[in-house]
């Protein structure tokens, strides 16, 4: 049994990628997310890393899509400096009474790019 949903992608440096993530309870059943207060995804190099994206709905970088499901998008700026391999990812949810739930972690791949998007 897993204690968080594992969700793994990859993104070519300097991409463009909607992420959506779905919340489920333990039992496998959607969470309503509605009144979250604050819900936060950051990548790192690795768990104990410094984060090197980070979205956050009150920033307005994260976004609600639906009783259980929030998205964020990422742009070509948030992964042009970042080297390509495998990092780590997480999000997390803070809810009434500023009570923290940890909702997905996992393997962030950033692919190197041949062909540099023109600014």
């Amino acid at each position: 049994m897993s204690c968080t949903t594992r969700q793994d992608f990859c993104i070519h440096q300097g991409d463009d990628l909607r992420v959506i993530v779905e919340v489920i309870d333990q039992s496998r059943e959607p969470m309503d997310i509605q009144d979250a207060q604050e819900i936060r995804w950051w990548a790192a190099r690795n768990v104990r890393g410094p984060a090197l994206i980070q979205k956050e709905l009150s920033a307005g970088s994260l976004h609600l899509g639906g009783p259980s499901i929030f998205f964020f998008d990422l742009q070509p700026e948030d992964t042009d400096a970042i080297p390509a391999g495998n990092h780590y990812h997480e999000a997390d949810i803070i809810a009434y009474q500023r009570r923290v739930y940890t909702v997905m972690v996992g393997s962030f791949r950033i692919e190197p790019q041949l062909i540099v998007p023109e600014t």
